[in-house]
């Protein structure tokens, strides 16, 4: 396995080696940045033929060249050549920069490893006290290379075609999937494209777009940004939230979770749902003697279980909405 893994080491590194040594750093720093958007694109087609330096004048058609030629690699090589050579275009011929970076991640599809595949295969020997053997992690070195030729042409053709994206999308594997979705829905918020980031927030099942976490983080920075004539639109959020707060639990301290939406938006949220959302976020705390230190301007607070902690967390929304539940709550919960 460890030849196997240094061929195709080597292979990537003399590829890395050809573009840096032959092609001028003019022509390669296009990479370096996501191409422009469709109307900077054409604007800038018109205008390049006359602009080439006499360096980009001779090595764009070896870039051309090298696109045409990376039909015969494997796909691994032929999706990594497609992605470098097509980000070199950029100022040969913006205009086939699109068309490689589809065909860098049409090429990846040929890589057989699955993350379903690879992660029971990893199960099985996990089951068994075992070491995965060569083949399983060479499986899992295939995978990664995988994801990360997927995410690289997926990102620098968002700034191009969000709609190809989009498409293309569902053949994506799912951490691939999961992590350009978040950037879309960060992106559409920023762009206050509200309704486009509630879209691409509310797909379900969202297992299949979201398969680790529901992305809290993405879906906190809309309800921020979401002006005050649209409280239902935050409420929807707060559901969908709960929805997949449901499906599959996720722990943190960070706030990326359920329970830091019920204490920063408690107030927009009906109080009924806010009280099952509490409800929710306690009766399914892992009640687990594993142990919690968080670090305060006041000192350190140590709790035995996560139950005390989303008690200790929770409890000032709760006696706001229902005083004596919160009492009962915290005379069970004396370290919280």
């Amino acid at each position: 396995m460890h030849n196997s893994l240094l061929r195709r080491g080597n292979m990537k590194l003399l590829v890395l080696l050809l573009l840096f040594c032959v092609l001028p750093t003019n022509v390669l720093s296009a990479q370096s940045s996501p191409p422009q958007p469709n109307h900077q694109v054409a604007k800038s087609h018109v205008t390049t033929k006359k602009q080439l330096s006499p360096e980009e004048a001779l090595w764009c058609p070896v870039l051309e060249s090298a696109l045409g030629g990376a039909d015969s690699a494997e796909p691994q090589m032929r999706s990594y050549l497609l992605a470098a050579v097509g980000g070199g275009l950029g100022k040969c011929a913006p205009e086939k920069v699109r068309d490689a970076l589809v065909d860098s991640f049409i090429a990846t599809l040929a890589i057989p490893e699955t993350q379903e595949e690879v992660e029971e295969r990893e199960r099985r020997f996990l089951r068994n006290s075992e070491q995965p053997d060569e083949a399983t992690q060479e499986s899992r070195f295939n995978l990664q290379m995988k994801n990360t030729l997927q995410g690289s042409a997926l990102r620098h053709l968002l700034a191009i075609d969000e709609v190809k994206v989009d498409s293309l999308l569902p053949q994506a594997e799912p951490e691939v999937r999961a992590g350009l979705m978040q950037q879309m829905i960060s992106q559409a918020t920023t762009a206050k494209k509200f309704d486009r980031a509630l879209e691409l927030l509310s797909r379900t099942p969202s297992k299949e777009w979201f398969p680790r976490m529901f992305p809290f983080r993405e879906a906190t920075q809309l309800m921020l940004e979401l002006p005050p004539d649209r409280e239902q639109d935050k409420q929807e959020i707060f559901r969908v939230a709960m929805a997949a707060d449901r499906e599959r639990r996720w722990f943190t301290t960070s706030g990326d979770d359920l329970a830091d939406m019920i204490v920063r938006f408690w107030r927009h949220i009906p109080p009924g749902i806010v009280l099952e959302a509490i409800h929710q976020g306690l009766d399914r705390a892992n009640f687990a003697e594993e142990g919690l230190t968080l670090n305060s301007a006041s000192g350190k607070m140590g709790f035995s279980n996560e139950h005390d902690y989303r008690v200790f967390e929770l409890l000032p929304v709760l006696k706001e909405l229902d005083p004596d539940e919160a009492d009962k709550l915290l005379q069970s919960s004396q370290q919280a």
